[in-house]
């Protein structure tokens, strides 16, 4: 039988964050102030993911973050440089990147993610150019909703995706379902896949209801499903590579058994 290596973040289903007690940002550098919900964490690197509260009147001079980070604003107004961002603002920037100067114009939430290591902070000039380091930056009001690119996702489902590995398939993007929205299949991927509930409500056949501030981590050849809206939805979902549909009629089916049903489906469409 084979092997399953344990997530260090566990198997986060469900947190909400009504439940969470704020704390201070576990990172060095940062402007005191900033404030924090952890919804997951990995011990091991020191990666997380939390709400970030910062308020009114707060600044972070310009300088470099020592893990790859994105961030997406929920609400609130702050200036990024010299743009100002409100809710829907995605920020993605490796390692050492330049990061402009932060000023929280009011009491602003963010959906934070240092995806490496702990997002400890240096003031002053970075070791990495922006556009030479890849730093993507967008105003995800902006983009059009398109069909779930997944293959199998439901056929209502709609999509924006502003983060996309070329290489392994990782993503960060914002998912929609319409009111009475219903996937009825049970499924696993062979990715980490991290959802939060932005606005509306989704019901986990697997664990239960996420309405706002909701939020999963699942490793890998997680069993779950199915699932439905009444309300209809928006969620931020990030893989950590190709998101990938296998589908089960076993709502228990294990981690083994989801491992081998995996690898047998991929040699048999020729990617084994």
């Amino acid at each position: 039988m084979p092997t399953v290596t344990q997530d260090p973040r566990g198997h986060q289903e469900l947190i909400h964050a009504r439940d969470l007690v704020a704390e201070p940002l576990p990172a060095a550098g940062w402007p005191a102030g900033a404030t924090i919900r952890l919804l997951s964490r990995n011990p091991e690197t020191g990666a997380y993911s939390g709400l970030l509260r910062l308020p009114k009147g707060w600044r972070r001079p310009a300088g470099h973050l020592a893990a790859d980070t994105e961030w997406f604003v929920l609400s609130g107004w702050l200036w990024v440089g010299r743009e100002l961002r409100s809710y829907g603002y995605f920020d993605w920037a490796p390692a050492g990147a330049a990061q402009e100067e932060l000023h929280v114009l009011e009491d602003t939430e963010i959906l934070f993610m240092p995806r490496t290591g702990a997002p400890d902070f240096t003031p002053g000039p970075a070791p990495r150019d922006p556009e030479e380091a890849g730093v993507i930056r967008v105003a995800t009001e902006e983009l059009p909703w398109l069909r779930a690119q997944t293959k199998n996702a439901p056929e209502y489902g709609r999509s924006k995706y502003f983060r996309r590995n070329a290489e392994t398939g990782a993503m960060s993007a914002l998912v929609w379902a319409p009111p009475g929205g219903c996937h009825p299949k049970i499924e696993f991927h062979d990715t980490v896949e991290e959802m939060f509930q932005i606005v509306g409500d989704t019901t986990l056949g697997n664990s239960g209801r996420m309405d706002a501030g909701s939020y999963f981590w699942r490793p890998p050849y997680i069993t779950h499903g199915p699932f439905h809206s009444e309300q209809g939805g928006i969620l931020y979902l990030y893989t950590d590579g190709k998101l990938v549909n296998y589908f089960t009629d076993d709502p228990q089916q294990s981690l083994a058994a989801n491992i081998l049903q995996a690898e047998q489906e991929r040699k048999e469409h020729g990617n084994g």
